[in-house]
Formats: structure tokens, C-alpha cells, sequence
């Protein structure tokens, strides 16, 4: 056997692992030779393989091993034993290898395609200029939070790959730089140290290629920021149920707990701090201070406690809208009746079906004004966002609204109060408030009673039966329960009421308010309450 018979052994060991025609696939073992360092080897190589020195040269260069480079022009043989598979006999082939340069075709290449690189990089970088803008544009429009994350994500992208090509700017002007001051001879500019390491850097570089720093990454980015969602501009939405209307898209940015306005009514005394982490928590169920919405059975909805505008024209919002106008009447006339919106009082008594609501175009003497059927068809018109922006809009700022979120906060308070003060369903006589004091216990009999209170009740009264069927010795009045007791009792009639809570969603939402990672307390007597005078 030829002694170069070891080495191409060890060509073909370090290749195990590898599909089985690596071992013997020139081109695969390029990366091995050059990587192993060893003089030896790559004579043996070149030696069988002649044909690979360029490309034996250029791995040796992204290795930035020059040293091996000159050594191998240096040292090679006019004949070299050839290495052979270990299948055929061993034979030794004279092989006329002349010393060769240091890809100077690389070199070559490189004159000649440079300019127009530069210019593409060049290119590139104006059109990611234009998207930076276009994306600074969006940006200062109103959008949903995602987006926002999203654009965030966006600029980092755009930052990459501008990085990316002015670091191959520099490099390619690196290189040119190199060649122009090389004193080597025309067609030895590949001996140059210069040269050669800087057409290294340049080629590893290239290696790491932004991803962004293609045509169609780059079209890319321009549909993803055009896709960015404004959190300001209604659109049209189906439901699985099959109803279908405009809404504005909720933003988890104007949540009830950072609104300003609590600040004012927790320093005024007209709610607590307690209140505030019991409704904030529980308001996330619901939606946002400006959510606004016509795709439901309602005509229309608007705030956290979605309060709804039934299909004859009254309901929540035309009594809390009216309320409002009465309270401050400077503010509902700016964000409700020069919009189009007056709701009046038509009963005689205080409950929902006792106010109205009704919409009339501003600033057109021929319109009429719409309630009930008519304003549901006016404001559900599938292909007129105009119109949408018209009728929601002026519901979605009033939403926005300092002095309208204060009425949207206070009206939770009131709706907690009188939520914890209705008196269970059976033979209780003492109210919610009285069996359960806990922040945790607020909040859930707030949340079922903001989407079903018609159930409050019944559903309290049948967690109390089951609590006491359990439980025979607990006094059945609530007051003589010792201090030891009534943790104990709390959390059980909490578990049970969360069992038989009949709304949408109920175990998803009681998971929100008193599951893991909750900011309640479920310790009795922890939901304060402002002290009456």
C-alpha cells in the first residue's frame, strides 16, 4: 500500500457520520483538508484531486490560514503520490502541480463585480431608509398594542440589515483600498497579506448574510408595516354566532386600571384602593374604556362594562350617556350632542327602559333622527366605514374621555356595590357582603354580574346551600362566625360559587380573577369599601 494510503484513511474516517459517498466526494472533503491544517494531507489531496486547488484555496482563506496557502505554492512537487480509495490498488500517478497564487481568480472576480455590489448595497440601503420612515409614520398613528410590538420588531429587523450592508460597504471599500496600495506585481496580488485577508473578511461576511437584504424581504417589510393595525379606525367583524357589524380593535392600552381618572376618585374618597385592584382585575374580562362595538344582538356598546344600546333604543349606555349629561353638560355636549348623540329621559322611573337614545347626522338639516331597527341598519351598513366612523366614533372618543372615564369607573363602583349588596337566592335574608368580604369574592360576583345579573342571585344562594350541606355545624348567620371560621368558610363558598357560576366563559374568567397570578387578596375583609358619612 502507498504511504498515502493512511491519509486518505484518515480523509475517510474523519468523514464517518457523514452520507456514504462523502468520504469520497472531493468536494466534500475540501472543508476537512482545510480545516485540518495538516500540509501532509493537503499534498495527498491535491495530489488525488488537482483539480479542487482553488477551492481548497478559498476554504483555506475563509479559515484565514494564509500560512498553509504559501506552504502548499511553496512545497508542492512536480509529481506527488496519488491517494487512492482503499478499494483500488495502490498506484503512484506523477501529477504535475505548478505552484499557484492565492486565488487570484478571487481576486479577479472581485475587481470586476465590486462596483455594481456597492451600488446594490447602496441601493438597498435607500430602500430600507424609505421603510424606516414609512414605519416612523405608522408609528405615530394610534395602534393596537400587538402592533406596536410588532413594529418594534420591524425597526429591529430594518436596524439589522443596515448594519449588515454598511459593514460590507466598508469591507468591499477595505478590499479595493488593499489591491490599489498592494505593490505585488499584476497576477500576484494574491501573495499580498493585505489583499488576502481583506477578500477573507469580505467572504465571511458574506457567510452571515442579513436575511432582510433581499427584493423580497424587502417587499416583505412594506406589507408588514401596511398591515400594522390602528387601534382608531373601525372594521368590519363576523361572528361564529352569524351576527356581523363594524367595532373599533380593542386595545389593552386604555384598560380601565391606567386610566388618570382613578386618581381623583380615590383621593375624593368616592372609591377605594381595594376598588380599584378589584375592578381593574375584573374589567379585563370585558374590554377596553373605548371599546366599541355593532356586531351583537345590541345596537351598539361602548366602555369596559360594555354597556349596550338594546334594539329599542334604551339600556345602559342611554342611561349612563344621560347621566353624564347632567353631571357635566359642557363635556356631553362636545363628545355626545354636537356628534349626533342626545339621550334623554322618556320614563317617569329610574331603571334601564326609563332612557333613550337616539342619533341624527350633524350638520344636515334634511336628516332624521334614527333609534331603535332604523339606527341598527343605519350604523350596519357592510361597505360604508365612513359611516361606521360617523356613528362609533364619536362613542369611541367619548371612551377616551378623562371626565367620561371618570362617569365608567364610578358606575363600577356603584355596579360592585350593588352586586355584593343583592341577598342570595333561598332562605338568606343577609346580603352577598355579609358571607363574603375578600377582594377574590368581589371581583367574581362583580364579573357575573356585569354579564349575567339576572343569575347573581340564584347562583350565590345555590353555593351557599351546597357550602352549609357541607358544613351542618356552620352558624347560618354570618356575623357570629369566629375569626378562625371565617377564612376557612370564605374560601370554601368562593370555590363553590366558582363552580356554579352560569355566564360566558366562566371558568375562563374566574381563572383571570383568581387564578394563578392574581393581584387579589383572598383574605376576608381585604375588599375595602368607602365608609358612608
Amino acid at each position: 500500500m502507498s504511504e498515502s494510503a493512511p491519509i486518505q484513511k484518515s480523509l475517510d474516517s474523519s468523514a464517518l457520520g457523514r452520507r456514504p459517498d462523502d468520504a469520497t466526494d472531493p468536494s466534500n472533503l475540501v472543508g476537512l483538508v482545510a480545516a485540518s491544517g495538516d500540509l501532509q494531507l493537503a499534498h495527498a489531496f491535491l495530489g488525488n484531486h488537482p483539480e479542487q486547488r482553488d477551492s481548497l484555496d478559498a476554504a483555506l482563506m475563509g479559515n484565514r490560514n494564509y500560512g498553509l496557502i504559501h506552504q502548499i505554492a511553496a512545497t508542492t512537487p512536480p509529481g506527488v503520490a496519488a491517494a487512492v480509495p482503499a478499494s483500488q490498488p495502490a498506484t503512484i500517478a506523477p501529477v504535475a502541480t505548478p505552484a499557484r497564487l492565492l486565488a487570484e481568480s478571487h481576486v479577479k472576480s472581485f475587481q470586476t463585480t465590486n462596483a455594481a455590489a456597492m451600488a446594490a448595497d447602496q441601493k438597498q440601503m435607500t430602500q430600507l431608509a424609505g421603510l424606516q420612515l414609512k414605519l416612523s409614520t405608522r408609528l405615530q398613528t394610534d395602534l393596537v398594542q400587538p402592533s406596536r410590538q410588532k413594529a418594534a420588531q420591524i425597526g429591529t429587523t430594518i436596524q439589522g440589515a443596515n448594519t449588515y450592508l454598511a459593514k460590507d460597504l466598508q469591507l468591499r471599500q477595505d478590499a479595493a483600498q488593499a489591491i490599489a496600495k498592494s505593490t505585488s506585481p499584476k497576477g500576484e496580488l494574491g501573495k499580498d497579506p493585505a489583499v488576502a485577508g481583506a477578500l477573507a473578511a469580505l467572504d465571511a461576511h458574506a457567510r452571515t448574510r442579513h436575511p432582510a437584504t433581499t427584493a423580497d424581504a424587502l417587499k416583505s417589510i412594506g406589507h408588514r408595516i401596511d398591515s400594522l393595525k390602528r387601534a382608531d379606525v373601525p372594521e368590519w367583524v363576523s361572528t361564529r354566532a352569524g351576527s356581523a357589524g363594524p367595532r373599533y380593535p380593542d386595545n389593552p392600552e386604555r384598560k380601565i386600571g391606567t386610566s388618570p381618572a382613578w386618581s381623583s376618585l380615590v383621593n375624593s374618597g368616592a372609591a377605594t384602593a381595594s376598588e380599584q385592584r378589584v375592578i381593574s382585575r375584573m374589567a379585563d374580562n370585558e374590554g377596553s374604556l373605548d371599546a366599541v362595538q355593532a356586531y351583537d344582538n345590541q345596537i351598539a356598546s361602548l366602555g369596559a362594562m360594555q354597556k349596550t344600546i338594546d334594539p329599542n333604543g334604551n339600556g345602559e349606555l342611554a342611561k349612563q350617556v344621560y347621566e353624564f349629561s347632567q353631571s357635566n353638560p359642557t363635556r356631553y355636549k362636545t363628545l355626545f350632542s354636537d356628534q349626533g348623540w342626545t339621550a334623554t329621559h322618556t320614563g317617569t322611573g329610574s331603571g334601564n327602559g326609563d332612557y333613550s337614545i337616539t342619533y341624527q347626522k350633524p350638520n344636515d338639516p334634511t336628516a332624521q333622527p334614527l333609534s331603535g331597527r332604523a339606527l341598527n341598519d343605519y350604523i350596519r351598513h357592510p361597505h360604508d366605514p365612513a359611516r361606521w366612523e360617523q356613528t362609533l366614533g364619536p362613542l369611541f372618543r367619548a371612551g377616551r374621555d378623562a371626565d367620561f372615564q371618570q362617569k365608567q369607573i364610578g358606575d363600577f363602583v356603584n355596579r360592585l356595590d350593588s352586586a355584593l349588596a343583592k341577598v342570595p337566592s333561598g332562605s338568606y335574608t343577609q346580603p352577598i357582603s355579609s358571607f363574603v368580604s375578600s377582594e377574590q369574592a368581589g371581583a367574581l360576583v362583580l364579573d357575573q354580574d356585569v354579564n349575567r345579573p339576572g343569575y347573581v342571585a340564584d347562583d350565590m344562594g345555590r353555593a351557599l346551600d351546597t357550602f352549609f350541606a357541607a358544613n351542618p355545624g356552620a352558624n347560618r348567620d354570618p356575623a357570629q362566625w369566629t375569626a378562625a371560621q371565617r377564612p376557612v368558610y370564605e374560601q370554601q363558598i368562593v370555590n363553590d360559587y366558582t363552580q356554579v357560576r352560569r355566564m360566558t366563559d366562566a371558568a375562563l374568567r374566574a381563572n383571570h380573577v383568581v387564578g394563578p397570578g392574581t393581584t387579589l387578596s383572598a383574605l376576608p375583609g381585604s375588599l375595602l369599601r368607602p365608609t358612608v358619612p
